[in-house]
């Protein structure tokens, strides 16, 4: 594609590189969390508790206290990652699995989160025990980790609730579980793709980075190679005249079809940056630092609008619409910045411990 960036978009290309050194600003995290956890939708910047709590906010926001701890000691996120684990704690079911959505009165409102949900929990839950004990989890996330281990059934699994839990099953005795997962999806993309089409789906909808990322993230070799030919298309059809354009959720990107240009989601720029990094990582190719550097660049300006999401607070807009965005500033949005930011800093520092698996027990 042409590559047409503007002078707007040339400022934000510059601008973040300047991020690199620079801690996040957590202070719309902390204003956007109550005792129950991150409240999911604000009206700007006001909690809008219609819509209580989701378990997938608690799941990436506790990714960002590991992440902080890791990078810039635990002290300013302890008491967050103590309020999002007890969330996980609540939400556990006898079977192992979990509660997505939380009233405003704190009451669990659903009989089975879901797949995503559950896979979002593994996640969060084998990455706690990938790291330090920074918060003090260690012995409270074993129990719930190895019930969840136990409802797993890759065979079941919607295919980004097998990559969000294959992240999770970091721990040297879970090699042959995850494997089970990665090898899922490889088969899934071995039976979907064909050289003009490479990917898991005969669409691409919402969280497609985590697709790629999750093959590459992995320690053992099977999907390494699967997983950067996937993103490699998703890269190319992720741009326009040179600017990162997620797909849109106003009709997705069918194959041989329609694709999408809006509402463009905060999520989908973090996933990337996820894939990419991991790519960056496993193969040593500048292009993917690029990417990386070009998708965080998407939050302040390198986008089809030209316009910043993020706020001085740490918050971040709900979204690229047509020729607008979308004012508030909710939890899926701010987190997915913050972890963006997170990882843009793990790669600038070249600290692939974060983001990628590389045969390391618990430490």
């Amino acid at each position: 594609m042409k590559n047409l960036l503007t002078e707007k978009h040339q400022i934000a290309q510059s601008q973040v590189a300047k991020l690199a050194a620079i801690a996040p600003q957590l202070d719309h995290l902390v204003h956007s969390t109550t005792p129950l956890g991150v409240v999911q939708h604000m009206l700007e910047k006001q909690h809008d508790l219609r819509f209580g709590y989701s378990i997938d906010d608690q799941a990436r926001a506790l990714i960002i206290c590991i992440w902080y701890a890791a990078l810039y000691g635990p002290d300013k996120v302890s008491d967050l990652a103590h309020i999002y684990f007890d969330y996980l704690r609540d939400a556990q079911l006898p079977d192992g699995r979990f509660h997505n959505f939380r009233d405003a009165d704190g009451r669990f409102i659903d009989e089975d989160g879901g797949d995503d949900s559950f896979g979002r929990s593994v996640w969060v839950l084998g990455w706690i025990l990938a790291h330090k004990d920074y918060f003090g989890l260690h012995a409270a996330a074993r129990g719930l980790y190895e019930r969840a281990r136990s409802a797993l059934q890759p065979e079941h699994l919607w295919l980004r609730s097998l990559a969000y839990a294959s992240l999770g099953l970091r721990l040297e005795e879970d090699r042959s579980t995850q494997e089970a997962l990665i090898n899922e999806l490889v088969k899934r993309f071995l039976e979907n793709s064909d050289n003009e089409w490479p990917w898991f789906e005969g669409n691409l909808r919402y969280a497609n980075g985590i697709l790629p990322y999750a093959l590459l993230a992995a320690s053992g070799q099977s999907g390494h190679e699967k997983g950067l030919v996937a993103l490699n298309f998703l890269n190319q059809v992720s741009r326009i005249d040179g600017v990162p354009v997620p797909i849109g959720n106003q009709g997705w990107h069918m194959r041989n079809g329609h694709r999408a240009i809006y509402d463009q989601q905060c999520l989908e720029a973090l996933d990337m940056i996820l894939a990419n990094a991991a790519a960056y990582f496993r193969f040593g190719n500048e292009q993917y630092k690029g990417e990386v550097a070009d998708w965080f660049a998407w939050f302040w300006g390198l986008n089809t609008n030209g316009v910043t999401l993020v706020t001085d607070d740490g918050g971040c807009y709900d979204g690229l619409g047509e020729g607008t965005y979308n004012v508030n500033q909710g939890a899926e949005s701010t987190i997915a910045y913050l972890m963006s930011h997170l990882a843009y800093v793990a790669v600038s520092r070249e600290d692939a411990t974060l983001l990628v698996e590389l045969n390391e027990k618990a430490r």
